[in-house]
């Protein structure tokens, strides 16, 4: 059984209470507390944006990584939309209409998915959620096959519509095909 949550897509029957979900690109945190309502998970937030990342820390429902994932260690520009929705480590071009244009830029520490669960100190993920406007593909082809076992299931929005201005569909394909031989 499947069920939608917040806009991402969930199966449900191998999530029992505690179970272990890594939430990339956190947001508000909407996700997550919906994850620990239903199914009392044990949810662990990442976002990159600085603002969004103080206002979850502050409010103390989770410890949070403010960072970004991509597919290597270092620091990044990561680019704030006026849609804080839409601010990604990705260049946001003319054609990225559903950012509203950027407000500024920041540099931000970004970690692997490898580091990330390392720090985290789970050896086993129920969950992960990728929500990292456009950076999903880079993650996806660089974590190690041995690192992507060890999630029982991804459930990613990919931001591959033209009105987004990422050229991404290829890398899609892809990942979504090494994912499957996982």
């Amino acid at each position: 059984m499947f069920r939608c949550i917040r806009g991402h897509t969930v199966f449900v029957e191998p999530l029992r209470p505690g179970a272990v979900v890594v939430d990339l690109g956190a947001n508000r945190g909407e996700f997550s507390r919906q994850m620990e309502a239903i199914f009392d998970a044990r949810c662990y937030v990442v976002e990159s944006n600085p603002i969004l990342a103080a206002r979850l820390e502050q409010d103390g429902a989770y410890t949070v990584w403010k960072c970004a994932v991509a597919g290597s260690e270092r620091s990044v520009s990561f680019h704030l939309a006026n849609n804080n929705e839409a601010s990604s480590i990705l260049e946001l071009t003319e054609r990225s209409v559903h950012s509203g244009g950027v407000r500024e830029t920041v540099e931000v520490e970004a970690k692997t998915l490898e580091t990330l669960l390392a720090e985290i100190g789970c050896r086993c993920v129920d969950l992960v959620k990728m929500d990292i406007e456009g950076a999903e593909v880079e993650v996806l082809r660089t974590v190690p096959t041995s690192v992507l076992r060890r999630i029982g299931q991804i459930t990613a929005e990919f931001h591959a519509h033209e009105e987004l201005g990422f050229d991404i569909r290829q890398g899609i394909e892809e990942v979504i095909d090494r994912i499957s031989r996982c």
